[in-house]
């Protein structure tokens, strides 16, 4: 069961509590936690669908493990950091 699934069950939980609850304020409040419940569900289908999106041609993870382009090492090399020239006229702040 994807977690967007599962959010949605929780959502429609506290909406069934909050049906079968006399207190106005407790049933708000079981209201508004499905209500979290829902964007969470949404946010999760964004996330699994740019997922998706990312994945290798043949639905394939990558040799790391990691669904996405495989960059083979070369994205966790560090850029080359030029120091900084001090604008013409101008000095920099010590």
């Amino acid at each position: 069961m994807s977690k967007s699934t599962e959010h949605r069950k929780h959502a429609q939980e506290c909406r069934a509590l909050a049906h079968n609850v006399q207190n106005d304020e407790h049933r708000a409040q079981l209201l508004k936690m499905a209500a979290a419940w829902d964007s969470f569900a949404v946010d999760r289908e964004r996330i699994e669908l740019q997922q998706r999106k990312e994945e290798p041609p043949g639905g394939h993870l990558s040799p790391t493990g990691v669904s996405g382009p495989w960059t083979g090492g070369l994205a966790s090399a560090k850029p080359e950091l030029k120091p900084l020239k001090p604008r013409s006229g101008k000095s920099m702040p010590r």
